[in-house]
Formats: structure tokens, sequence, C-alpha cells
């Protein structure tokens, strides 16, 4: 018997039975526990995940069928292409869409040097009247920056104001990347907290920690 009649015979069968047997091994004694990395929206569940660009891709619809990616259309948009404004599609915190069908940029200010507008500050345009609360939007989400106490009213006060400018109800809110904070001149113990909209999960109540410092 010469050589390749041996290694045709023990040689390849002898390798055959290795592959099988690694191919075996994997799908029975792997570890059930391996961490798999998802690219799906649904892993990104933190305003930090959705800020890191997921969000500045929501999409701009505009009345004459065009439409944008949210960071594009905030570096451009003029005048007229904030007025046709018909819908915004953003990405949630969960990675689902959220659909906006009222333009609250219509009369928001622009501030063209950093790409946000001021949704709303009341009193603003007033000298004798200091504004309760202060509502940005960018391609990061919403800002929403309490500058009266108490702080629990003003926080209510600003949510409602979101829900009639955007249509959006009070839960579904709670998806959209929304920050709330206060200045240091109004509360510097709560000056670098995240403060949420004060229903959703994780949000800071307020009214505990205004009566607790009552009665210091």
């Amino acid at each position: 018997m010469n050589f390749s009649h041996i290694f045709l015979r023990v040689v390849i069968p002898f390798l055959v039975v290795v592959f099988l047997s690694v191919v075996v091994f994997y799908f029975f004694f792997r570890d059930e526990d391996e961490v798999v990395i998802s690219d799906s929206p649904s892993s990104f569940d933190s305003f930090n995940d959705v800020s890191d660009g997921r969000f500045s891709e929501s999409i701009v619809f505009l009345s004459n069928g065009i439409s944008f990616n949210l960071s594009e259309f905030l570096s451009v948009a003029d005048e007229e292409m904030i007025s046709n404004v018909e819908s915004f599609q953003f990405i949630g915190r969960d990675g689902s869409m959220v659909l906006v069908s009222q333009n609250f940029l219509i009369d928001a200010e622009r501030v063209t040097d950093f790409d946000f507008f001021v949704v709303s500050e009341p009193g603003r345009t007033m000298p004798a009247v200091n504004p309760a609360y202060s509502i940005t939007f960018d391609d990061l989400g919403f800002a929403v920056v309490l500058l009266q106490e108490p702080l629990e009213d003003t926080r209510s006060l600003a949510v409602n104001d979101l829900v009639s400018r955007t249509g959006v109800d009070r839960q579904k809110l709670c998806n959209l990347p929304i920050t709330v904070g206060v200045i240091s001149t109004v509360n510097d113990d709560l000056a670098e907290q995240e403060l949420g909209l004060g229903y959703c999960p994780g949000s800071v109540s307020l009214t505990d920690v205004e009566v607790n410092a009552n009665r210091l």
C-alpha cells in the first residue's frame, strides 16, 4: 500500500472526525451566558447613549415632501424651512420612534452661533420679569433649566409647556432625551444633578428636597 492510499484511507477520515468533534463541542458545551454586543437601536436605552449620535439621526419632515436628518436640518434651516416643518420622527431613549406632529420650532428663537433653539422662556422679553424656566433644543434633545423656586412647581410648569408645544403626552416624553437641571444660583446643592421630569423613572423628588430644606 503506497502513501497516497494511506493518506486517503487514514489521515482524511481522522481529520473529518476531529472537525466534527470541534463543531459538536462548540454547540453543546459553549457558555450560554456569552455576552452578545448588539448594534440595534434598542440597546441604546440611556440618554447618554442616544445623544452619542442616535438622536441627531432623527428625521425632520417638511410640508414640501423633503426630509432631513435632525443634525443637518438644524445647521442649515432658515425661517422658511422652519415654518414648513410638518413633523419630527425622533429616536427615543429605547430606540423606538416618537412622532411629534406639532412644530415647536415655529416660535422658537434660534441661537445661530451654536445651532440650538430657545423653545420657551416665559418672560424673557420683559425686563421686569425673571423667567421661571428655560427650554432649549438641539441635536442632543431638549434641555430644561429651572430658574425659580419652588422647584417642583417650576418643573411642573415646564413639563406642561413641553406637552403643549410638542403635542406628546406625558408618558411618551419619558422616552425622549430631555435633561432637567437647575442653576447654582437657585439651588447650589442640586446644580450638578439630573432632576428628570418628576414622574419618569429616576427623577428626583424636588418636593422632598424643599421640605427638608425648610425644616433646617
